[in-house]
């Protein structure tokens, strides 16, 4: 009988959890407030987000997409720069993609050291977008824009 309920909670649970993220790996982008869209990188999974843009060269990341990291609930978030190639703007999300903080952060190539890597305040938010700083979409949004997800659907 216990062993059924639990089972039963499970399910619910993982259902739930499974809802929250439904339209995310479907997204493509996100519509910005003047209209335009911005192309998007998922940063879905505990790797993906621990790595983010450490490594990548701006060659390889336009001024035109960003990487959403996506996470299931409101949490105190803190992101840091190590190895990181390009100056970055740092945007956070509410739940509703509504932006509640933006932090510039400056490149740190090559930078390993914990101890050397700069780091962002504590913000507490839902999800987080980075941005080259030197896009016109990171120039042009403000705290409390509203973004929106473009799923495939």
């Amino acid at each position: 009988m216990m062993a059924n309920l639990i089972k039963k909670f499970l399910f619910l649970f993982l259902a739930l959890e499974l809802g929250v993220f439904a339209a995310i790996p479907d997204a493509r982008g996100i519509l910005l407030p003047n209209g335009k869209t911005l192309k998007l990188r998922l940063a879905l999974d505990k790797n993906t987000q621990e790595k983010g843009l450490s490594g990548v060269r701006p060659k390889d990341f336009s001024t035109d997409e960003g990487m959403l990291f996506y996470y299931s609930s409101l949490s105190r978030r803190q992101f840091w720069m190590p190895d990181t190639y390009m100056n970055l703007t740092i945007v956070f999300l509410d739940e509703d993609l509504k932006i509640v903080h933006m932090e510039n952060m400056q490149a740190q190539p090559g930078e390993l050291d914990p101890k050397k890597i700069k780091r962002t305040p504590a913000i507490i938010a839902q999800h987080v977008l980075e941005l080259r700083a030197d896009s016109p979409v990171a120039l042009n949004l403000k705290i409390g824009d509203q973004l929106k997800l473009i799923t495939s659907h």
